[in-house]
């Protein structure tokens, strides 16, 4: 077994459990699920739609090769959302998104809407980026 795999399997169990329980004792509870990349897999997105969460999820490149693959063709060709907005003298945010897209090449892999964030400094150097997959629609 790898190192952490053990530790990724619990918590990914302990979030569907958590699921659950909050979807038992509030049926009825309009809900958005927050979590980091180990928990943007599809059978976890899954477990989510099943109970009627929204989701809002860290989506890494190293666990997500597919979907960033496609998300640099759809770059290429322009063809992703793009909104470059000055903070200041300091920073420049660039927000990138695109909707429906596939989470990875499994066959019944869920559809996905991808966000992500970019601050650059005056020089353009990334100072942070990060990315999500939300079944919320961007616009």
């Amino acid at each position: 077994m790898q190192d952490g795999a053990r530790k990724r399997d619990c918590e990914t169990n302990a979030g569907k459990r958590a699921v659950v329980r909050i979807r038992a004792e509030h049926p009825q509870l309009p809900a958005i699920i927050v979590g980091d990349s180990l928990y943007s897999t599809t059978p976890f997105v899954r477990h989510l739609q099943k109970r009627r969460f929204s989701f809002f999820l860290v989506a890494k490149p190293g666990d997500h090769k597919t979907l960033y693959a496609d998300i640099e063709k759809l770059r290429q060709c322009g063809m992703l959302g793009r909104l470059e907005v000055q903070g200041g003298k300091d920073r420049r945010y660039v927000y990138e998104w695109v909707n429906g897209i596939a989470l990875n090449s499994v066959a019944n892999s869920p559809m996905v809407n991808y966000m992500q964030l970019t601050i650059l400094d005056p020089a353009g150097e990334v100072k942070y980026r990060n990315s999500w997959v939300t079944d919320i629609t961007a616009s």
